[in-house]
């Protein structure tokens, strides 16, 4: 799970909190505290320091008796692991002042989802036909796209994310197209008992690349048994 804040702003710029703006950041654990739901926070570049309830600096929420429950419960320390890891804990009500939307990923592993995937590189921006083969109906399907995390191409080759069209198409008729920047995942879902057992799928795939100088990007499949 991530948090972020979908600003304009450089990274290098801080919010009311001391977060930085458009970064991402992720959300390791949820836990209960004093009555409080203390949202376990990490700043993968720890270049600033979170201020407010539950900060490293707040030693009045943080009493001798609050440090020695989270040091028992994750083997850290609430009031230095900011400084040594990046992590840090805020309460619900700050996660959302701070915040303006956050991810969760959809994993499905216990229930015998796997994930199959093709790479392409150097691609031309022309579409790209691609197709899915199925050997049951009892599964959601989830196709996806995606390149390289927007944040490790340098400011100056970048200006806009690079723009996915997905169509899905069955045989007899389009399902639908998703269009989306690449920097916020989109999944196309095909919903279980929605297809046949013996169906297959017809994906194409489009980039605008936006003067993004790495063209490569990776197709996948999340489900119980189908395959590129």
């Amino acid at each position: 799970m991530t948090a972020t804040i979908d600003s304009s702003a450089t990274a290098q710029v801080l919010n009311s909190c001391n977060i930085a703006n458009n970064h991402a950041f992720s959300v390791l654990a949820v836990l209960d505290i004093e009555g409080d739901y203390l949202y376990m926070m990490r700043n993968p570049w720890n270049f600033a320091k979170y201020e407010g309830k539950w900060s490293q600096s707040d030693t009045d929420s943080w009493t001798d008796l609050n440090v020695r429950k989270i040091k028992k419960r994750l083997f850290i320390d609430p009031l230095t692991s900011q400084d040594e890891f990046g992590i840090f804990f805020m309460d619900e009500n700050s996660f959302h002042d701070c915040f303006q939307q956050y991810q969760i990923a959809h994993v499905r592993d216990k229930e015998g989802f796997v994930e199959t995937w093709y790479d392409f590189e150097n691609d031309n921006g022309i579409e790209k036909s691609y197709q899915i083969k199925v050997s049951g109906s009892d599964s959601d399907i989830y196709i996806s796209s995606e390149t390289y995390y927007y944040q490790m191409v340098p400011l100056d080759c970048r200006e806009y994310p690079p723009i996915v069209k997905m169509r899905v198409y069955n045989g007899v008729s389009w399902l639908g197209t998703n269009w989306y920047y690449d920097s916020y995942h989109n999944p196309f879902l095909i919903e279980e008992f929605t297809y046949t057992p013996v169906s297959r799928f017809n994906v194409k795939v489009e980039y605008s690349w936006n003067e993004s100088p790495a063209k490569d990007y990776t197709l996948k499949v999340y489900s119980k048994f189908s395959d590129l």
